[in-house]
């Protein structure tokens, strides 16, 4: 009779065991599923990250090059017109200038044209507006590509 309750203590005991391994092994295989999505989730918002990144270097370049294009223009325009090879001219009217020999009135017929001083502040001008618009522009298409792609399904 003790060998009998042996044998049926041993198969409680490991009835028991069995189910408190199950019980761990149940437990276990939750925490490996939630482990999972965290670093599917964490995959994802790597490579959206990655993906933004891309996307800001893309304008960032794409942008960068265009001013440094309309900077060399400038300063191209700027050695033309330094070296007379081009003029700054002004669309304007100048009054008829007479002269008091008694004959009719003579065109003084130059060009109206900017002073030496007012070509390099229009210049300036010229290219501080170039400037804003291709910084502006960057600064657009950063926001569309960037920022908005980014909290699009956030």
């Amino acid at each position: 009779m003790k060998t009998y309750l042996a044998i049926a203590v041993a198969a409680l005991l490991l009835l028991l065991s069995i189910a408190v391994l199950k019980g761990q092994r149940d437990s276990l295989a939750l925490q490996l599923q939630m482990t999972q999505a965290a670093v599917t989730e964490l995959e994802q918002a790597a490579m959206k990250s990655r993906s933004l990144l891309a996307s800001r270097d893309a304008v960032d370049l794409k942008y960068t090059e265009e001013l440094k294009n309309a900077k060399n223009e400038n300063d191209l325009l700027r050695a033309a017109v330094a070296s007379g090879a081009k003029r700054v001219r002004v669309k304007a009217s100048c009054p008829v200038v007479s002269r008091d020999t008694g004959s009719a009135s003579v065109d003084d017929g130059a060009r109206p044209e900017l002073d030496p001083a007012a070509r390099e502040d229009y210049l300036q001008l010229r290219e501080r507006i170039v400037s804003t618009e291709k910084r502006l522009a960057g600064l657009q298409a950063y926001v569309k590509n960037v920022c908005l792609a980014g909290g699009a399904d956030e």
